[in-house]
């Protein structure tokens, strides 16, 4: 007889569960453990000694690279108006290989001639160039970006303008190259000039230093790709053009490898990092900080900006400046707040900070600004000095936490980041150049030179920071000092940053030997002591950081665990057995133990790190190179299933695709990430 369904199950939460339509097949189903970032990645030792924890970017000469270029290449040359591009470009074709050349404009075009123009600012033209050099058998074997090789003013506006010409450049080609999934190795040389200070005499354009950030990162993120930054001299006539072009002919036509270089004179120069000694403070010694000095500092609500605001308090009992985004309410109004707010509110939780500040003898005002906003910043100033009289000191802790690879960033997402430290910078500067400080200290990172995964806006931004402090060393006045900090244990952005599971091992391992708190203080302490134009901390040994984050991309798709290993020809072959691979997959990296074809990846806990392993455990079983945004524009085991079993079927046109893609990764990184 017919049972009572809706009794039975009452209070019941229901799925639905698609069921194949073929046989079950027989086959081992056990939940493997979620993957995680090889442990070999982050072992590095942390030095014990702290005075040892500080490195000075530095440059040794070198010999030119020999040709490394036997066979006739594909060559895409984004030329610069100077005509160092045109002349490279000619160059090259006489020696017998084919050579595109990109001009910036309004649109994408492309001339009978084989010259192209894109619009900089728009990254879906850079991937309508791409499309149609390999539709046309031109997919670039080497690119040589020169669109730095340019006169950035030195105006706030100009600041934020030259970043169409240099990082989001960058950004839009490398995006329209790994859009494409694999189409062979790709090298990336990208000439600037005024970029990088070798002589300490060279006019100096801190605004494109953002583009280092993307030579770093890129080669990263995306598989195939190198990248070498190649900061040059201006050519100021013809000779000195010609001269020009037989210095950059070995560069472009050398090995494909990472780095930077800088050409000065007659001199070829590698960066490299020397290791520096930096002893506290003698006990006698001449005081940097004043007693009851005043003091400002941006995101002086956050961890950094509290931490140093606190030791400023004990130390000096200053009077404090503090900048945050976020407001809080009139100081007679705090007794009511906390009555009425739970202790873990965080605006209950920051009234209290303040006060503990207070009780330590300092005097603090506490003013609601957004750094890169000119005019109430300038508001801030006035209100500060008519408090406290004129400023001693600023410390510029502002920032955002970046986050979402490159493949995936949006100019709204970057200009996040590049807002308090690169436009806010640049507004300090503007309203304070008259201001004779002691010192204006800037919160860089370490991140500028490891340049991890998933951070080319921040490493862009930090790279800003450290090329704006050599570019005042060279104007004098204030003393300007960038501190690359490494990682802090307790606070900042890599404790209050979500990530994703994927990179679980990798923060417990960075975070194992990162700062503490009293450790910062103690940092702050001896860079103040020194005032070095820029330094980097690094409790382990720095170069060999950077070469543990240049093998991220290897760790993260390297080779599959045994039960995943596939014997070449046994691919699956119809659209049922791709989908029950897949499935496999998709279980195994994200910890499940069911997937259903209608199940969207980013809903069972996916994300952008995983992706990365997905697609490398689909290219060793099903031999095909898919790109990062596969994910995004086929989020569903079924759909995914389909690309991968008939991609003729269900590749779309090329417009739409792309405009479907940028919306859909759109609103994943929306939901993926965390609030801000």
């Amino acid at each position: 007889r017919d049972r009572d369904w809706r009794g039975l199950c009452s209070g019941e939460r229901r799925r639905r569960v698609v069921l194949p339509t073929y046989p079950f097949q027989h086959k081992r189903h056990w939940m493997e453990p979620r993957a995680e970032v090889p442990v070999r990645s982050v072992a590095l030792e942390r030095q014990k000694d702290p005075a040892d924890w500080f490195y000075l970017p530095s440059w040794k000469r070198t010999v030119p690279p020999r040709a490394a270029v036997a066979a006739p290449l594909r060559w895409l040359v984004f030329a610069d108006a100077r005509g160092l591009g045109d002349a490279l470009a000619r160059r090259l074709t006489e020696a017998g290989h084919t050579v595109h050349t990109v001009r910036p404009g309004d649109d994408f075009r492309a001339a009978d001639d084989g010259t192209y123009e894109v619009a900089p600012a728009r990254a879906e033209t850079y991937a309508a160039l791409l499309a149609a050099l390999t539709e046309g058998g031109a997919r670039p074997d080497r690119v040589v970006h020169l669109w730095s090789v340019d006169d950035a003013g030195g105006a706030l506006e100009d600041v934020e303008s030259s970043q169409d010409a240099g990082f989001f450049s960058l950004l839009f080609l490398a995006q329209a190259l790994g859009g494409q999934g694999a189409g062979g190795p790709v090298h990336l040389t990208v000439v600037s000039t005024g970029v990088q200070s070798i002589t300490g005499h060279e006019p100096l354009q801190p605004a494109k230093a953002t583009l280092l950030g993307a030579c770093r990162v890129l080669p990263r993120e995306v598989p195939g790709l190198t990248c070498q930054s190649l900061d040059v001299e201006p050519p100021e006539d013809g000779a000195a053009l010609e001269r020009a072009v037989a210095r950059l002919l070995p560069e472009v036509l050398g090995p494909a490898a990472d780095g930077a270089v800088a050409l000065r004179g007659a001199w070829r120069w590698a960066q490299d990092f020397e290791q520096v000694r930096l002893d506290a403070p003698a006990a006698d010694a001449a005081p940097r900080l004043r007693e009851r000095g005043t003091y400002l500092i941006t995101g002086g609500l956050g961890g950094i900006g509290l931490v140093l605001a606190e030791h400023l308090a004990r130390r000096v009992q200053a009077r404090l400046v503090l900048v945050a985004r976020t407001a809080l309410p009139e100081p007679a109004e705090w007794e009511g707040w906390l009555a009425s707010h739970g202790e873990e509110d965080a605006v209950s939780r920051r009234i209290r900070q303040v006060r503990a500040l207070e009780a330590l003898g300092s005097e603090v005002r506490v003013f609601q600004a957004d750094v890169a906003d000119l005019a109430r910043m300038e508001d801030v100033l006035r209100r500060a000095r008519e408090c406290f009289g004129e400023l001693h000191g600023v410390i510029h802790a502002a920032g955002i936490p970046a986050g979402g690879l490159a493949q995936l960033r949006t100019r709204q997402a970057v200009g996040d980041v590049f807002g308090p430290k690169v436009r806010g910078t640049w507004v300090l500067h503007t309203l304070l150049r008259d201001t004779p400080l002691d010192f204006l200290l800037l919160c860089s990172s370490r991140t500028a030179f490891t340049a991890e995964p998933g951070q080319v806006d921040h490493c862009a931004a930090c790279a800003f920071q450290d090329a704006f402090a050599h570019w005042r060393a060279t104007q004098g006045g204030t003393p300007v000092v960038s501190l690359g900090w490494d990682t802090w244990r307790e606070v900042g952005q890599a404790v209050s940053t979500a990530l994703p599971d994927a990179a679980r091992g990798m923060r417990e391992g960075m975070l194992a030997s990162a700062l503490s708190s009293a450790e910062g203080v103690d940092v702050f302490e001896r860079v103040l002591a020194q005032l070095p134009a820029h330094v980097v901390v690094s409790t382990q040994d720095l170069p060999a950081a950077i070469a543990r984050s240049a093998t991220f991309l290897q760790d993260l798709m390297g080779s599959s665990e045994p039960e995943a290993a596939q014997a070449p020809g046994a691919a699956p072959s119809n659209l049922d057995e791709v989908e029950g691979a897949l499935a496999d997959i998709w279980r195994r990296l994200l910890g499940i133990e069911r997937v259903e074809r209608h199940e969207n990846f980013f809903d069972l806990g996916g994300n952008s790190l995983i992706g990365l392993k997905v697609i490398g455990e689909v290219k060793r079983r099903f031999g095909v190179a898919l790109p990062v945004v596969a994910l995004f524009e086929n989020p569903t085991l079924g759909a995914m299933a389909r690309m991968l079993a008939h991609p003729e079927q269900e590749a779309p046109k090329h417009a739409d695709r792309r405009g479907r893609g940028a919306k859909r990764r759109e609103q994943m990184q929306q939901r993926r990430q965390p609030g801000r």
